[in-house]
């Protein structure tokens, strides 16, 4: 019975990890040398205090703008980021 048991112990320990892996927010995802997404958003960070946004890939058609993203300040958007 005790061998039940550690197998029940771990896998309860591998669902807990795969469950808290999964509500990890993962943004930084290169799309070139200086575009990172995160989310719906597609941001260029500047001097590495602030960011730009230039794109937004969702499918709202009302969205609020984010005070930051990775920790970059928003603010400025490009003319790209309204799909013009």
């Amino acid at each position: 019975m005790k061998n039940v048991f550690n197998g029940k112990k771990l896998l309860s320990v591998l669902l807990t990890f795969t469950i808290m892996l999964s509500a990890v927010n993962f943004c930084v995802v290169p799309v070139s040398a200086a575009s990172v997404v995160c989310g719906d958003y597609t941001y260029e960070a500047i001097d590495g205090t602030y960011c730009r946004l230039t794109k937004y890939s969702g499918t709202d058609t009302e969205i609020v703008i984010p005070d930051t993203l990775d920790g970059y300040t928003v603010k400025e958007l490009a003319n790209t980021f309204y799909g013009k």
